[in-house]
């Protein structure tokens, strides 16, 4: 990981010629604008996370190829965790896998979605379904980028915070007005577990805490990944965990979220969305839960026993109808 000043992150960008970027941090850091002249640059325009589709991922290759990209070459990516992903996973493919960076430009990327090495884009049946693990060569922080975030990414990223709160003992004596320290530690904290376990086959699994009903929600209302993965969190909570759920508000609290609930869901959608999942096995799915702050466990439940036990919860109608 670098922390980067102005200086440092032009020289950076300066080395490489292949480049994919968000667009709408060129309106908000216009120097960036002329660093993008004479070097081949797929901008990521609108929503990017509408971008990491198949057609826009054979956009990318077919740009660099026909730039005659190499295997000597770095693609750079600069922006938050969609455009990481899409970025990642074309730097994964493209001549059976060349080097990239990282340039998280937003709060969720800087703690979360840059760190790591998973890369892929979504299809109609669910999130990241198709991808790849390809670790970045490094990660680069200017802290100044979050300075032109919207409240709305902003406290997006605050929502997958709450995970590491739960999962971190470290971070979750960390208050967050010492944020710099707080992004430091969440990227020590996942770079060391994914160091351990690059594939995902055992301890990285509790990365996803929250993500299982998280990744379901976000398909379901389409609402933005870390308010999806705050109200996952909320959910399993009150489904499988309530005796956290003093803690979970007290997280909440002291983050300043505030989240609403203002839609309800189909139960049958979500629970199709649950079954598509990739941590589905057979007949289970696997949950990660807390046994105390900073211990988590792996718990695989039953999809028909899981339906019949929210049905039956008291939370039930406050989330679907």
């Amino acid at each position: 990981m670098f922390t980067l000043n102005k200086e440092d992150l032009q020289e950076k960008i300066s080395r490489s010629k292949f480049i994919i970027i968000d667009e709408k941090i060129l309106h908000f850091h216009p120097f960036l604008k002329t660093m993008m002249d004479n070097r081949v640059v797929y901008k990521v325009v609108g929503n990017p996370e509408e971008s990491k589709r198949l057609g826009i991922y054979e956009k990318i290759i077919n740009k660099f190829l026909q730039a005659n990209i190499t295997r000597s070459d770095i693609i750079y990516a600069i922006g938050g965790g969609a455009t990481s992903d899409l970025a990642g996973f074309v730097a994964a493919t493209i001549l059976r896998g060349i080097k990239w960076e990282v340039y998280p430009t937003s709060f969720l990327s800087m703690i979360d979605a840059s760190i790591g090495g998973k890369v892929g884009i979504n299809n109609e049946l669910g999130k990241n379904l198709i991808g790849s693990f390809h670790l970045p060569q490094s990660i680069c922080i200017y802290p100044p980028f979050l300075d032109s975030l919207s409240l709305e990414d902003y406290q997006s990223g605050k929502g997958e915070l709450v995970k590491y709160y739960f999962i971190s003992d470290k971070i979750s004596k960390t208050p967050f007005s010492k944020r710099n320290e707080v992004i430091k530690n969440c990227i020590e904290y996942k770079s060391e577990i994914v160091e351990k376990d690059f594939k995902e086959s055992g301890k990285r699994k509790i990365l996803n805490f929250g993500h299982t009903f998280g990744h379901a929600i976000e398909k379901s209302l389409e609402l933005p990944h870390g308010v999806s993965v705050y109200f996952g969190i909320r959910m399993l909570i009150d489904f499988l965990q309530p005796e956290f759920q003093t803690y979970f508000q007290k997280i909440s609290s002291g983050l300043e979220i505030d989240f609403t609930w203002n839609d309800k869901i189909n139960f049958d959608v979500f629970i199709s969305y649950l079954e598509r999942d990739k941590k589905r096995d057979g007949s289970e799915i696997e949950f990660i839960k807390i046994k105390s702050i900073g211990k988590s466990y792996i718990e695989r439940i039953n999809i028909d026993q899981l339906k019949t036990k929210m049905k039956e919860n008291e939370h039930y109608s406050n989330y679907f109808k």
